[in-house]
């Protein structure tokens, strides 16, 4: 049974089947569940079927079943027959629930060992914000007017951060796991997108007829000059936001809990996590006898720690205000069974659609708050994706021999390439600009040009005079290299890994070093592809092994494939081999001794 859970949980992380994986931090103490392969999947396109919809959810709950799955933030306004016929825009369904025999369940010792924190099998480009601070500010001063009004006393304020995304999803949600570990992580493979959440923030946990919440108002940013962020967290402006909604969420379990049994018995907590400091107040209560799964969904759904208060005041407001539905990002995600139901706020919320990801973040305005801090808090709460984001150059290290360059449409075509791969703006005109100013201050000589772009999208050229290499020789690193590195089939900034390692084979004299995959198999050198001369035919790994598609190397492969050829090698395999090559566009060929 362990082994195929385990077996389970790796096919989907990896790429099949879609489902939903809820994910607890060991740190955390909770179990995780995976669940995939549905009996059934209850889908919403329109508010209309939305009731139905949750009521049929509930039905499979009473009969044994597990409902596991999301609700988009636009649910809410199926709840409210003034909102029932508003435009939302949303592209995801309101409600999608597979409804299962049973999840696989794993304990924190099982998860350590199965997640896969697999190192640069994504990218992520840097984000861009849909509102900038004076798009912001405008919207800021017309919730703050109807503050000042009475009309509302806090409103969530919400905006996007997009960004390009390239790789495995699982591996962005393995790192995100591994630098934010929180209670409620999701992970949710569907058709056209996966879902990304890191949330901290439990939307409520009905175990038997004992229900509890945690709403988190009032944020902190990480700051080297806060000494005391008890003290700063805990002002005048941040209690006021907690009691606000800690009242909301108490009024909203009145409609389902027994009379005098709701109570807060813990308020003002200060959370800590990696870029902010969060207080989270509990709140408990006991469900009436006839409040099913469908019934504590419409009493408190939205939360209103993402809506604000009053509740309808404000989600008119967000309606009117917000450019795009939030979908997802701030609705729940979670399962429920006969006996339990938990279930998430999904902030720190990601959504991916192709090469396609966005972000919500917002924060909650008051009464004394102030326009640049709330957007500062707003990007503050972005950081947790934004580090991880790609800031490395794309290189192309080209040779320049009396005033032409060598193989330039295929340094061109590969940069281009990495370019649109990465998400960074590449203008050839530019590039050429580049490569022409360098070639007019270096007439004569041999020279290794060296063409950066930014992810910024400028361009940046340099040149240092060739001096000769004689032939080296050369070592097989004991260092294996991921072949689902996609960095490897990139020529970027991001060679901490070969640059420490060549370094020790350096200082011992070695002129290079080659590298092999995680599968034993030849990949290629620090600076250069590896050909074998084997019985008069000259081998080269094929690019699926992990490597760099050198332009010199395209090129050979091209001009004479019956003397140059792709095929897997072996350690033994250089080992026998007649002649050994490193092969570059620069340096050409030069002769190879393993040692």
């Amino acid at each position: 049974m362990y082994v195929k859970k385990t077996e389970e949980l790796k096919n989907f992380l990896t790429g099949r089947p879609e489902g939903l994986f809820l994910y607890s931090a060991p740190k955390t103490g909770g179990k995780s569940y995976l669940f995939t392969r549905p009996l059934r999947v209850i889908r919403c396109n329109n508010l209309k079927s939305l009731i139905t919809g949750l009521k049929t959810v509930s039905e499979f709950t009473r009969q044994g079943y597990y409902a596991a799955g999301f609700m988009a933030y636009e649910a809410g306004y199926g709840f409210e027959k003034k909102f029932r016929r508003v435009k939302t825009g949303l592209k995801t369904p309101f409600l999608e629930f597979g409804i299962y025999k049973a999840p696989h369940v794993f304990s924190k010792t099982d998860i350590c060992a199965l997640l896969p924190f697999y190192k640069n099998r994504f990218s992520v480009s840097p984000l861009k914000f849909s509102e900038g601070f004076k798009s912001y500010k405008k919207k800021f001063r017309r919730i703050m007017k109807l503050i000042n009004n009475g009309d509302v006393y806090q409103v969530n304020h919400c905006f996007n951060a997009g960004f390009h995304f390239q790789g495995l999803a699982a591996s962005l949600f393995a790192a995100l796991c591994e630098t934010q570990p929180v209670a409620y992580a999701s992970f949710i493979r569907r058709k056209d997108k996966t879902i990304v959440s890191l949330s901290p923030e439990l939307f409520f946990d009905a175990k038997g007829r004992e229900i509890t919440m945690r709403p988190m108002k009032g944020t902190l940013l990480k700051d080297k000059k806060v000494k005391n962020p008890s003290k700063m967290l805990k002002n005048e402006k941040g209690i006021a936001e907690n009691v606000m909604i800690v009242d909301l969420l108490r009024n909203d379990l009145g409609r389902i809990c027994e009379t005098g049994s709701i109570s807060a018995p813990k308020l003002f907590e200060l959370e800590e996590y990696r870029t902010l400091y969060q207080m989270t107040s509990t709140i408990r209560g006991t469900l009436k006898g006839n409040a099913d799964f469908a019934g504590v969904i419409k009493a408190l759904f939205p939360s209103g720690s993402v809506t604000g208060a009053p509740k309808i005041s404000a989600m008119n407001i967000i309606h009117k205000t917000e450019d795009t539905p939030r979908g997802v990002y701030t609705g729940a995600i979670g399962f429920a069974c006969q006996s339990r139901s938990v279930f998430s706020i999904p902030i720190r919320t990601i959504e991916i659609s192709g090469n396609n990801g966005v972000m919500g973040i917002g924060s909650g305005i008051v009464h004394d708050s102030k326009a640049a801090p709330e957007y500062k808090e707003c990007l503050g709460k972005a950081s947790f994706l934004a580090e991880l984001a790609d800031n490395h150059s794309i290189i192309e290290s080209i040779l320049l021999k009396n005033g032409r360059y060598f193989l330039l449409k295929l340094h061109l075509k590969r940069m281009q390439k990495s370019a649109a791969f990465f998400g960074i703006k590449f203008r050839r005109g530019d590039f050429k600009k580049a490569l022409k100013n360098l070639r007019l201050k270096n007439p004569r000589g041999e020279f290794k040009a060296r063409v950066l772009l930014a992810p910024d999208g400028k361009i940046r050229a340099q040149a240092a005079r060739l001096v000769p290499l004689p032939g080296c020789k050369i070592a097989i690193s004991p260092l294996k290299t991921d072949s689902l590195n996609i960095y490897l089939y990139h020529k970027t900034e991001n060679r901490a890994f070969y640059d420490n390692d060549f370094k020790r084979y350096k200082r011992k004299g070695f002129g290079d070093v080659i590298y092999t995959n995680e599968k034993g198999e030849i990949t290629e050198a620090h600076s250069s592809n590896i050909f074998a001369e084997i019985n008069g035919v000259f081998y080269t790994p094929p690019v699926s092994c992990g490597l760099l598609p050198g332009t010199f190397r395209e090129y050979l492969l091209k001009k004479n494939p019956s003397l140059y050829k792709e095929r897997v090698l072996y350690p033994k395999d250089l080992k026998n081999a007649d002649n050994l090559y490193l092969v570059n566009s620069v340096r050409g060929f030069v002769k190879a001794a393993l040692v």
